[in-house]
């Protein structure tokens, strides 16, 4: 796949003339590549990157709120969950805070992916890949971040419907 385009308007504010719904980067690291940009952080960059990769011409997927809370997103707008990572796909993870979420560029193998992703404390990159491996499932080296599922592309078919919809079904019906 084609690196990020950090520049095109998929990461950009809309407040600054950009497409995305999600609040400026962090600038605490001086990572920040212009005023309105929303990495470093990891919601912005993943809204951008699922809906560049979908050449969607807007930030028509996903959205605005903490990664672990992006399942929400999933279900308000009829994209599939799959246990297993997905090419394109946004991976989420939910911790004892904001939780994170990540695109998946790669399939290396049954236990292998790369991904790219930002995150909000970063201070060394506003964005990077990065491997990740199957971990007992958890797709982390930190055990408090637990594997929620990842979200399929737009017409691409999930494993986790029907046990994630029980779940949190409540979710398809919020702002």
């Amino acid at each position: 796949m084609p690196a990020p385009d950090i520049n095109s308007n998929y990461y950009i504010m809309t407040s600054h003339g950009g497409w995305s719904p999600c609040i400026q980067g962090n600038t605490a690291h001086g990572l920040l590549p212009f005023p309105g940009s929303v990495i470093p952080n990891c919601t912005g960059f993943a809204t951008g990157r699922f809906n560049e990769l979908l050449s969607a011409g807007a930030c028509t997927w996903l959205g605005s709120a903490n990664g672990g809370d992006f399942m929400r997103f999933a279900f308000q707008q009829g994209l599939d969950i799959s246990i297993e990572p997905i090419v394109g796909g946004a991976m989420v993870w939910k911790n004892s805070g904001e939780g994170h979420v990540a695109i998946v560029e790669a399939y290396i193998d049954a236990d292998t992916i790369q991904t790219s992703e930002s995150g909000w404390d970063w201070v060394s990159n506003a964005w990077e890949y990065r491997t990740h491996y199957r971990n007992g499932g958890r797709w982390h080296w930190n055990s408090d971040y637990r594997y929620q599922g990842c979200i399929c592309p737009p017409g691409v078919p999930g494993s986790l419907n029907s046990i994630i919809g029980t779940m949190f079904g409540a979710w398809r019906d919020e702002d």
